[in-house]
């Protein structure tokens, strides 16, 4: 088995296991208290978070109590671009605010590695952005999951990203 038909392989048995997970509101409280205990969130910092899906664990805890003190965005993908936008989020509106460029990226994973690899969705989206944001100068990559989602080894192609940190309900991988 070559790493593409590897990793659709393991997006479908690791979306199936985040999707049957029972415990939603314990672990998005878990993974607050784990992410506060490691990062601060000060004046200076643009934050992009995410609003879940498809079982992803739920941020908008740890977003809402982010947004007290630093700026909190969502990504947005373009159909003519790999590189995601991220806008302006405010809790309760459902409308969108300015585009900016976050120094912390929230991101989501479908299963990660011990050597912080990530496997998302297929898109490339997360893996463009993060090559783009480092280049240009310090953004801090943190991957947000289940720790159910941690996988022995991960398939890597050339263009993956690797994360700075994984934070789950459990505990933090770096």
């Amino acid at each position: 088995m070559d790493h593409l038909e590897e990793k659709v392989r393991l997006r479908k048995e690791y979306r199936k296991l985040r999707k049957a997970v029972t415990t939603v509101a314990d672990a998005a409280q878990m993974l607050l208290q784990n992410t506060i205990s490691i990062l601060s969130f000060g004046n200076h910092d643009i934050v992009s978070g995410y609003i879940p899906i498809d079982g992803e664990i739920d941020v908008l805890p740890l977003m809402n109590f982010i947004s007290k003190t630093s700026v909190v965005l969502v990504p947005e993908v373009k159909k003519d671009s790999r590189m995601l936008t991220f806008r302006r989020w405010f809790s309760g509106i459902n409308e969108l605010g300015e585009a900016l460029s976050p120094n912390i990226l929230l991101i989501p994973l479908v299963a990660f590695d011990r050597r912080l690899y990530r496997l998302g969705f297929g898109g490339g989206y997360y893996d463009y952005t993060i090559e783009h944001l480092k280049r240009r100068g310090q953004c801090k990559c943190v991957g947000i999951a289940y720790d159910l989602q941690l996988c022995a080894n991960l398939p890597v192609c050339e263009h993956d990203q690797k994360l700075d940190l994984v934070i789950t309900e459990k505990g933090i991988y770096s």
